[in-house]
């Protein structure tokens, strides 16, 4: 059952904050800009909600804040599998988007300015390690973990460049496919084995 999500509390405070400062702030335009971010963000993630409740029954927690023992992490989506747990990074972002393999980049182009941003894929796989040094801190059973980049705006052209040894490509889905390519992983996934269910 997918629930209705809430904002963050980052996004709360920001929201608080803006109306409260003068336009001539030296921290308004800033401030505006990252709420219009954090904006853009949440409207992705409920747009993928929409899309979750077509899938099977599975448990979900939605804007996860854990704590690595190092430092505090946030998965926007993590799906709980009998035998696995996927995380959802959603990426609402406009305008033409190039996953660069090669150089770890994601580029996006809009209105003719060209802006680099940090690969999606490294950032999963820098969560995946923090969730399963989270699940062995609290001593809990470290399930195999998989991730999905998610691109909710259906005007976001995607393409990539590069070599893709890891199959990256399959890991990134629009909202119309977002829902297909959890159903692949659902089946793809093997059921607990009876000795592992107690560890």
């Amino acid at each position: 059952m997918i629930e209705s999500r809430t904002k963050s509390k980052e996004h709360r405070q920001a929201e608080a904050l803006l109306p409260r400062l003068d336009g001539t702030h030296p921290f308004h335009k800033d401030i505006h800009e990252h709420l219009m971010k954090l904006n853009a963000g949440h409207h992705g993630e409920t747009t993928t909600d929409f899309y979750l409740q077509y899938l099977p029954d599975l448990p979900t927690m939605k804007n996860v804040e854990l704590f690595d023992g190092i430092q505090h992490f946030q998965l926007d989506l993590l799906l709980f599998t009998p035998s696995s747990l996927i995380i959802l990074e959603v990426k609402n972002m406009k305008g033409e988007l190039n996953f660069d393999f090669d150089n770890h980049q994601l580029v996006r182009i809009m209105e003719d300015r060209q802006d680099v941003f940090q690969d999606p894929f490294l950032q999963v796989h820098h969560q995946t390690f923090q969730l399963s040094r989270w699940l062995h801190m609290n001593q809990l059973p470290v399930l195999p973990i998989h991730s999905l980049i998610v691109i909710p705006n259906h005007g976001t052209k995607v393409t990539t460049i590069g070599e893709d040894a890891e199959n990256k490509r399959a890991r990134s889905s629009d909202q119309n496919n977002c829902q297909k390519s959890l159903n692949n992983f659902l089946i793809m996934v093997p059921p607990l084995c009876p000795t592992n269910r107690n560890i």
